[in-house]
Formats: structure tokens, sequence, C-alpha cells
């Protein structure tokens, strides 16, 4: 009886959970453990990790620094003449945003994919601490389609 027993809970609850267990950490429709909060800043990580990557004079801190202050990156999101004069004000206000996570996905996989040699890569400026021609490394594909502005309440 026992032979027949263990086997059988093992199946019943330890497979299973496994099973769940592995599916922890990203869906089928898009994945949140790779952006869980704030789809913005997972924008402003894989820009400056390539950024990074191919420019080894470039700090994380500096990359980030010059991408808050940028007046040009919304709009490669989604986001043309919405009201977010830089990129730090559109970190800030992504609670009135709705993002599509399967295009930030996309987004996400065309930066990561882009090569240092990359003419739109190669085309950035870093001079002291501002990043010129930025917008440029902004793939096409997905990056247009990440956020939409949700109706808000502008009154003072």
């Amino acid at each position: 009886m026992k032979r027949v027993l263990i086997p059988f809970l093992f199946g019943l609850f330890v497979f299973p959970g496994a099973m769940f267990l592995a599916g922890c950490g990203g869906t089928e429709t898009g994945n949140p453990a790779r952006h869980p909060q704030d789809p913005a800043l997972a924008l402003m990580d894989a820009i400056c990790e390539k950024l990074t990557e191919c420019f080894e004079d470039l700090a994380l801190s500096d990359c980030r620094s010059a991408i808050a202050a940028s007046t040009t990156l919304a709009g490669a999101f989604g986001l043309h003449d919405s009201g977010f004069p830089t990129y730090l004000d559109l970190v800030v206000e992504t609670g009135s945003l709705r993002a599509d996570h399967g295009a930030l996905d996309q987004c996400l996989d065309s930066i990561e994919a882009l090569a240092c040699e990359d003419p739109a890569i190669q085309a950035i400026q870093i001079v002291d601490g501002s990043i010129a021609n930025l917008e440029q490394m902004i793939p096409t594909e997905g990056c247009p389609d990440v956020f939409s502005e949700v109706e808000r309440d502008r009154s003072p």
C-alpha cells in the first residue's frame, strides 16, 4: 500500500506545484517579470544598458540622468505632443499612461538587439553629460506603440 501511496501523493501535490512555480516570472501574453512596475524605467534601463555596453566611458548613472533630462524621447514611444517635457515627467506620470506590454516587449527586444556598430548607435554623441541623437537609436519595432495616454483632468 505504501508503494502506491507515495507515488500517488507525489504526483498529486509535488508535480503540479513544480509546474506552477516553473511558470512564475512570465506569461505567454507578456513578461511581467521583465517590467514589473514601470515600463518607462524598463525602457530607460534597456537604453542605458546598451549605451554603456557600446560607450565604455559612459557611466550608468550619467546615462540615466541624461535620459531623464531628454526632451525628445517621449515621442519615440508614442507620446507626441502629450505634455511630457522631459523623460523624467514621463516616468513620474506613468499612472496616467496605458502601456502595451506586447509592444514594450518587442521594443525592449529591439533595443537589446542593436549592435554597437549600428549607424543609429554610432550617431549618438555624448558631450558634458548630455546625449545627443538619442531618439535615433529607438527602433520602430514596437517602440512607437508602447504608450498611450489615458484621459485625465489637467486642471489645477
